[in-house]
């Protein structure tokens, strides 16, 4: 949640750190796994649509516009491409070079005011890397706190 918030008001997309997942996602009643599968639990590397509501999340919802990933014509795409990519994004053979070897190791702000986040707002690295995440919403004004909660709860409307 840290991390959303962080990339949201650095006008960044997060790359979502590697999951474990306790259960398989399924849509019927079941013992963690699908039935007949040869899932082994937990599930390493989870799929990020085991967690998040990918196909719905953000789409069904208002967010201000310039949050969301625009076609060539500047249309809204909706969705979650906007906002996210999955851990493997740097591991992908279409992810340009330029993206994946510009990378920078900065430590993470102690809360999200525009002096803590000045420096990482300069930075001209690609790919802002946390080793660790502070609970930034911990810093939150109660009034955005629950703003930032209902957004959360659009991405994960879902539970497996």
């Amino acid at each position: 949640r840290a991390a959303f918030l962080l990339a949201a008001r650095l006008g960044r997309l997060l790359i979502v750190p590697p999951l474990t997942c306790g259960l398989d996602r399924f849509w019927a009643p079941h013992n963690g796994t699908i039935p007949g599968s040869d899932t082994r639990l937990p599930v390493e590397p989870c799929p990020l649509d085991h967690v998040l509501d990918l196909e719905n999340g953000i789409s069904k919802h208002a967010l201000p516009d310039s949050r969301l990933a625009r076609d060539p014509a500047g249309r809204p795409l909706g969705g979650l491409e906007g906002v996210l990519r999955e851990f493997s994004f740097l591991n992908n053979s279409r992810t340009p070079d330029a993206v994946r070897q510009s990378l920078a190791f900065p430590d993470p702000p102690a809360d999200l005011s525009a002096a803590s986040l000045a420096p990482l707002a300069a930075a001209t690295a690609r790919v802002l890397h946390f080793a660790r995440m502070p609970d930034l919403y911990a810093t939150l004004p109660p009034a955005d706190a629950t703003r930032v909660r209902q957004e959360m709860m659009w991405y994960t409307t879902l539970w497996c």
